[in-house]
């Protein structure tokens, strides 16, 4: 089942990166069509779309397979505050996931994300 309120980490096929990147409002735009925003803008991937109970999607599209995992908190601190502006000012604010889930909401996750 996917998260709509999480935040989520994902890895991207086009990039072939090892890289995870941060992604919220994750959710089904439409019939096989993930969509989600990046922080910077919305996106879009036309796929098949598998998750299971924990929340973790899946999307396989023509580029690869996309991956999206909730971000906890703990991870958050751990792996990807020192890759964010201002990572140790949202992870101190932090004490929950939820709160982190909310913060990134806020902050990113506006009615104002355009989908391409």
């Amino acid at each position: 089942m996917i998260k709509t309120e999480a935040l989520y980490v994902f890895s991207d096929p086009i990039t072939r990166s090892k890289d995870k990147y941060l992604a919220v409002a994750v959710q089904e735009f439409r019939p096989s069509v993930l969509a989600f925003s990046d922080t910077v803008r919305g996106h879009t991937v036309e796929g098949k779309i598998t998750s299971d109970d924990e929340g973790n999607v899946r999307v396989e599209d023509k580029r690869g397979i996309w991956e999206f995992t909730p971000c906890t908190l703990d991870m958050f601190r751990r792996k990807y505050k020192n890759t964010v502006a201002n990572g140790d000012d949202i992870a101190e604010v932090c004490e929950t996931t939820d709160d982190l889930w909310e913060w990134y909401r806020r902050h990113f996750g506006g009615n104002n994300i355009n989908f391409y």
